[in-house]
């Protein structure tokens, strides 16, 4: 009987991959930091539990990507060879995909804040929390196949 033996990940193309996704992510928060400056601000003054509730939002949304990353995918980039290195891969690639999400949404909430009628300053932090989570969210590969 003939056992199927998948072909070995392409380590390059997965690392190339995740690096173009992360410096898309980072592009798009960008852009939303840019179109800030189209919104007009807001004749009313915004209330001060509006903001307090969606930076509770960008909070929890920040402990998500700060539980994944030195959590889930830190114990991923450690050596671990019962585990194959595809499947590893294929767990750090969805990892960093929701990290990358939930970074995003901190960028959101506070876009949402100032669409809402927020000043810009309120809503910096933010933009500044989102980047921040992002470069802490920078894709490497496991430390055993890195040189490879």
């Amino acid at each position: 009987m003939q056992t199927f033996n998948p072909p070995p990940p392409d380590l390059r193309a997965h690392d190339r991959f995740m690096k173009l996704l992360f410096f898309i992510m980072i592009f798009s928060v960008g852009l939303y930091a840019l179109a800030l400056a189209f919104i007009p601000q807001s004749a009313t003054p915004m209330s001060g539990d509006m903001i307090i509730g969606l930076g509770i939002c960008a909070v929890a949304s920040a402990l998500v990507v700060l539980f994944l990353r030195f959590n889930k995918i830190e114990s991923l980039l450690i050596p671990d060879p019962p585990t194959p290195i595809a499947e590893r891969l294929a767990k750090l690639r969805v990892y960093f995909i929701v990290c990358y999400v939930f970074s995003e949404a901190v960028a959101l909430w506070g876009f949402v804040l100032r669409f809402m009628g927020a000043r810009v300053i309120d809503v910096v932090p933010f933009f500044a929390g989102a980047l921040i989570l992002d470069a802490l969210c920078y894709p490497r590969l496991p430390s055993d196949v890195e040189g490879k």
